[in-house]
């Protein structure tokens, strides 16, 4: 009888022992989660810094010195004691700027390309021959009025840079619709086009997708870039 009791009260602490260990740890687990963010990570140096946190699987590399990490508050305070991190900022969202363009059947000279002298720099054949210009912004969808030499998207989701919002397609109409009498004419209605998406449908992305997308572009010796988009510090 004194054993048998014995061994049940010997299993009931080690049942209350376990129980108070899941408690314990399984609200923690969660909490850890729930603090966890996303930052982007400058280096000063190319050489990533020695600090465990950097090691996370949730780590991907943007740049040469640029990361983006999924970390906690304490991971945070560990890499910035690192001597080699320059920054560690986190990674916002960016959101579309205004804009307002509806070109017609036939074709017009919007009123910006007006009043910055396009027209003049035509007259004189300088149409923006031989320059590369990559359109940061929600992609660039096929049109008549535009040639898109190539492209790259940063979305998740969309392999292609094809654009669902029309923001992207819009400026590269302003920056470079051929002179065809057709829709409007561009800036530099000669240049070339490059769709670089970073913006969703809803003209929403992030800095990690645009700094992607600025490496791309530098990758691919773009001259000029558009970016057409704001976010918050």
């Amino acid at each position: 009888m004194n054993q048998a009791f014995i061994r049940l009260f010997s299993m009931f602490q080690a049942f209350l022992l376990v129980s108070l260990l899941l408690l314990q740890l399984v609200p923690a687990h969660a909490a850890a989660s729930a603090d966890s963010k996303t930052y982007l990570i400058g280096f000063k140096k190319q050489e990533r810094a020695k600090v465990r946190a950097i090691q996370r699987s949730s780590v991907e590399p943007l740049t040469g010195q640029i990361v983006v990490a999924e970390l906690t508050e304490s991971e945070k305070q560990a890499m910035l004691e690192d001597e080699n991190v320059a920054y560690i900022e986190e990674d916002s969202e960016t959101e579309l700027a205004e804009a307002s363009l509806s070109p017609g059947q036939s074709q017009q000279v919007p009123w910006g390309v007006e009043h910055i002298g396009a027209a003049a720099a035509h007259s004189q054949q300088y149409k923006g021959q031989r320059i590369k210009i990559g359109v940061l912004d929600t992609g660039i969808s096929a049109h008549p009025d535009l040639e898109i030499k190539g492209g790259v998207s940063y979305i998740e989701g969309e392999d292609d840079f094809g654009d669902q919002h029309g923001h992207g397609t819009a400026v590269a109409g302003v920056i470079a619709a051929r002179d065809n009498d057709f829709g409007i004419v561009g800036v530099a209605p000669e240049a070339e086009l490059y769709a670089i998406k970073v913006l969703d449908k809803k003209g929403h992305g992030t800095y990690s997708s645009m700094i992607q997308g600025i490496e791309w572009a530098i990758q691919n010796r773009m001259n000029i870039l558009s970016i057409s988009a704001g976010g918050y510090v």
